[in-house]
């Protein structure tokens, strides 16, 4: 009952609260990275006086026609928001992603001086976004939507002290504006709302499909008025119920309008690129141009008065005017512009300590530009995406990271080439993609102005199509960018000077040989550290699983302006930029690290060398920790220990890994990745997949050194012995132990571990206690993703009436099939069909999943159309785990527990290949029986997968199996039983599998 009561409370009974932080959290001096953050809002004091707010935890005060001194908080956070309610009682917010985790926790500061002090408040909040406030006790905040929030806003009755969910549609808000009578305008990309009192969201129409608004104000008149992407400016009389574009000029298309201030019946405009805005003296009934002192973007405007007004913007730049924006001058700035310009496709291949040793270490202003958009893939991490991106690349010093939301890309592996992928952006934009990325890459090299742009090389074979296009793209664009009739004709209209690029660079695809090389472990003499060191843990924040680091990372010279033995002898080589220049910052860290920290950083690249390739007695490093790790930093130390254990678990070492992450836990409560820990422990024991694959290839052990210390003392959250002398019930113990830990230290993580909670009741033979868990999952609105599986589980424990959908019976059969793909016997005339569908694909593609059992196997059987076949014949079997990148293929999950975590994945190609895997396990190897034929309609399979590769004999009856499948079709789509669709897997979208006596009809 007691984890009933939970749940209950995690689904929006309970409220966040917490108590001030003790101390002032007062703005200190700037760091070197402070000087040239990106400035955010502005956040308006009342009488005159304003804040600003940005990256790096920065806060300026603004009154008079000159700011304020810049200052920092201790902790670097991206102040996102702010709220003043008179002069000296006020508000910030903002986000913080947490390593290895979809998890973000919120910062929220209270100041009752002005800004002069500050405390935080909250509680564990989710991350925050915006926030405002009616008095000084009732206020509404957006939020990072989660188990606890799925609407994404919150509400507070008591200054912020504690807050509570309301109930809503899930959305992905930005913005929130203040309203009369207790009510506020909710803001998000592709969505606006109303909340009124703080009870209901009231969902607006938003008429565009193709652009997004970014920001939005109210003028004199009380008409709404908001702007986004490409030029997109409306104005609602009635709050956003019908709207009414605005036409700005030539031009304005090609800008993405950022900021609004209003002042009576003057509305003024601006946004990216900058160099110019646009003024209306007469409530928006005409239009007028005024110019800025830079081609930067201009993120925020607020005006005081009719005549004096401030703009911020990247780099730490803040202008002012005092003639109603008619003219502008720069009052305070970092640098004038970029030195390098890093532009990728997606995140994937970001040379992380490329750029730590250039921005980071030389002080060189680097401003990173990602095309590709992958936010709408639906798996947490990449709703999180540009959060995560963002406070990842701040951590290693670069200066501003630009998205372009113009270019979502399409699912992995559904878009094999470049055709493929122009004519997704081609249906998804509704024009030509050379045309818009063109405008796009030309205003990026214009407003930044680098010396240097790093992008991807094209190496046919080994670059993606993506990068390919994108390289090919970036080439002439460099080129335009210099010849101001060469550009895309809106970008004419534009403020902006031609700029010629001095180096053009590409990075190479792991093992190739460049003209330069970076060494990712090369030790820094400015920072004390090796460049791995300084970028691990922004790495983490982008990443559940470890990915390898290349020996070198490798750059091959594409185009130049110097001389071409000057600069292929190093990226920066040939560039003239002095420190406190233009495009380089001023590093206090002048004087070389001491012997003690190059010893440290030796040692962390040794012991890290040392855990990762070790073979065999794994666990005697652990025990010997102590002297291995002498001399490193704690905070290295643990993520050494978390980079160790998840490489264990995509080598199938499960013993090893959970006793890395007990470690873990034990040696550093307070560090940030015990959360991550934690998390992979409970999946880790509740599991059954695991350890059974682990028992079955034979890799299991007893080390007696580390057995021999845990007896010495570690705790009573020690990790288990080996999976060979672990019974279940020690393994579910220790899974209910953590998953306790988490309830008391992180309620909103362990919210989304709703499935596991039942999962381990069932196991633990509580069926009721399942059962009612499943019941809050299936009818609680903050369950949603989740809600049709939990049905289908369900009713799989207690049948009755009419199975919902997601429920499926795999009959018995007297014979067995002969596998050679023609489905002729008659026992596939008795088996169970699922028809995988998509509504969007078409009958050609119609595919038939069969399924049956008996005494030894478990049958799967598929029948896949497609146009246009014509072959025949029976395909000759393809390697062992063949990658089935490109084809058409089938693929099917087994998860025997039901926790939605660990489970076993099967695949068979077209073209005859197959794989298996448990979890991210590529050496499970276990014997099982396929065949593919290609036939006139298309392609059969027919496998028979023995009992004992699942670890048990045959399921005894009325057993449910959690059971997923999809046929993925490259440059068609993903065709599955349930909804949600991927390439990657989906937990949320599988049902259950139940093993009769007997047939049903």
């Amino acid at each position: 009952m007691r984890w009933t009561v939970w749940l209950l409370g995690v689904c929006g009974v309970m409220a966040w609260s917490g108590t001030e932080a003790p101390g002032q959290q007062s703005p200190g001096s700037p760091s070197p990275l402070a000087t040239t953050a990106s400035l955010r809002r502005i956040v308006p004091k009342g009488k005159g006086r304003l804040g600003v707010v940005g990256d790096q935890g920065t806060w300026i005060h603004l009154r008079g026609s000159e700011p304020g001194k810049l200052q920092t908080f201790a902790q670097p956070w991206t102040l996102q928001g702010g709220f003043f309610l008179n002069t000296k009682q006020g508000w910030l917010c903002a986000t913080e992603a947490l390593p290895a985790l979809p998890l973000t926790r919120g910062v929220l500061l209270r100041t009752e001086d002005g800004g002069r002090s500050w405390k935080r408040i909250g509680g564990l909040l989710p991350g925050l976004k915006d926030l405002c406030f009616w008095d000084g006790k009732q206020g509404v905040a957006v939020c990072e939507p989660s188990p606890l929030v799925p609407s994404g806003v919150l509400k507070t009755s008591d200054a912020g002290r504690s807050w509570h969910p309301v109930p809503g549609p899930p959305e992905r808000w930005t913005r929130v504006l203040r309203l009369a009578q207790g009510k506020a305008l909710l803001l998000g990309p592709n969505a606006t709302a109303v909340l009124e009192k703080g009870r209901r969201i009231r969902p607006l129409p938003h008429p565009w499909s193709n652009q997004s608004f970014l920001t939005w104000a109210v003028d004199e008149r009380g008409r709404l008025w908001a702007a986004g992407t490409g030029g997109l400016v409306a104005f609602s009389s009635d709050l956003g119920r019908s709207w009414r574009p605005v036409d700005l000029g030539p031009g304005a298309q090609a800008m993405d309008i950022l900021s609004i201030a209003t002042w009576k019946q003057k509305i003024w405009l601006a946004g990216a690129p900058g160099g110019i805005g646009f003024f209306s003296p007469d409530g928006g009934h005409s239009w007028e141009r005024f110019t800025l002192p830079s081609p930067l973007p201009v993120y925020d405007l607020k005006f005081v008065d009719a005549r004096r007004g401030w703009a911020v913007g990247p780099l730490g730049h803040v202008w002012n005017t005092s003639d109603g924006g008619r003219s502008w001058r720069t009052v305070h700035s970092g640098a004038q512009r970029a030195a390098v310009w890093c532009v990728w496709l997606d995140a994937d291949t970001i040379p992380w300590e490329v750029l730590a040793w250039l921005a980071h270490q030389e002080g060189y202003i680097v401003v990173v530009s990602l095309l590709g958009d992958r936010t709408s893939w639906g798996r947490s991490w990449d709703r999180q995406f540009r959060l995560r991106t963002r406070q990842a690349l701040l951590r290693l010093g670069v200066a501003e990271v630009v998205f372009s939301s113009r270019f979502p890309l399409p699912q992995p592996d559904l878009a094999p080439d470049q055709e493929t992928l122009l004519r997704y952006w081609r249906a998804v934009q509704g024009q030509d993609p050379n045309q818009s990325v063109q405008r796009w890459l030309v205003s990026q090299l214009l407003q930044w102005r680098p010396d240097v742009v790093i992008t991807h090389a094209a190496v046919p074979g080994q670059s993606s199509p993506g990068q390919v296009w994108l390289n090919q793209q970036l080439q002439q664009a460099v080129r335009w960018a210099g010849q101001k009739d060469q550009w895309p004709p809106p970008l004419r209209h534009l403020a902006l000077r031609p700029w010629k690029v001095q180096k053009l660079w590409g990075l190479l695809p792991s093992g190739r040989k460049g003209h330069v090389g970076v060494d990712p472990f090369q030790l820094s003499r400015a920072q004390g550290k090796c460049l791995h060191q300084l970028t691990r843990r922004a790495r983490w924040l982008l990443q559940a699983q470890a990915a390898p680091v290349p020996d070198s990372w490798q750059f091959r010279l594409i185009d130049a302006q110097l001389p071409r033995q000057t600069a292929q002898a190093g990226l920066m080589q040939g560039v003239v930029l002095y420190r406190g220049g233009p495009a380089r910052r001023i590093l206090s860290l002048e004087q070389e690290a001491g012997a003690s920290s190059l010893l440290a950083a030796q040692r962390y690249r040794s012991l890290r060398a040392l855990l990762l390739r070790s073979e065999g007695k794994r666990a005697n490093l652990l025990a010997a920790w102590d002297q291995l790790a002498q001399g490193i930093p704690p905070q290295d130390q643990a993520l050494l220990m978390f980079e160790f254990a998840m490489a264990q678990v995509q080598q199938g070492q499960w013993n090893t890994a959970s006793e890395a992450l007990a470690e873990l836990v034990r040696r550093w409560p307070q560090e940030k990745l015990t959360l991550a820990a934690a998390w992979w422990l409970v999946h880790l024991h509740l599991g059954s997949e695991p350890w059974m694959a682990l028992s079955s290839s034979g890799q299991s052990g007893v080390w007696e050194t580390l057995a021999q210390r845990r007896q010495e003392g570690l705790g009573a959250l020690a990790a288990p012995p080996p999976a060979n002398a672990i019974p279940a019930s020690k393994r579910l113990e220790l899974a209910r132990r953590w998953l306790t830990w988490l309830e008391r230290r992180a309620p909103d993580l362990a919210a989304g571990m709703a499935l596991a909670h039942a999962s381990l009741a069932h196991q633990e033979g509580q069926p009721d206690q399942a059962r009612r868990l499943l019941a809050l999952l299936a009818f609680h609105r903050p369950a949603l993703r989740w809600t049709g599986s939990a049905r289908a589980r369900l009713w799989a424990l207690q049948p009755q009436g009419s199975p919902p959908p997601g429920v499926a019976f795999c009959p018995p059969v007297q014979e067995k099939p002969f596998l050679d793909g023609r489905l002729e016997e008659p026992l596939w005339q008795q088996a169970t069909v699922l028809d995988l569908k998509h509504p969007h694909i078409g009958s050609q593609w119609s595919t038939q999943v069969l399924l049956a059992q008996d005494e030894q196997f478990l049958y799967v059987a598929a029948r896949c159309s497609r146009p246009h076949a014509s072959a025949t014949g029976q395909l000759p079997s393809g390697p062992r785990d063949a990658s089935l990148k490109g084809q058409d293929r089938l693929e099917w999950f087994v998860d025997l527990e039901g926790d939605g975590f660990t489970y076993f994945h099967f695949g068979v190609g077209s073209q005859g290949g197959a794989f298996e895997r448990c979890g991210s396990w590529w050496g499970w190897n276990p014997q099982w029986f396929v065949a593919v034929r290609a036939t006139p309609e298309g392609w059969n399979l027919e496998a028979a997968l023995p009992w004992s590769l699942f670890g048990r004999q045959a399921p005894r009856p009325n057993k449910g199996w959690s059971f997923g499948v999809k046929r993925v079709v490259p440059e068609v789509g993903i065709l599955s039983w349930r909804p949600p669709r991927g390439t990657f897997p989906c937990p949320e979208s599988w049902g259950v599998l139940l093993f009769d006596r007997q047939s049903r009809p």
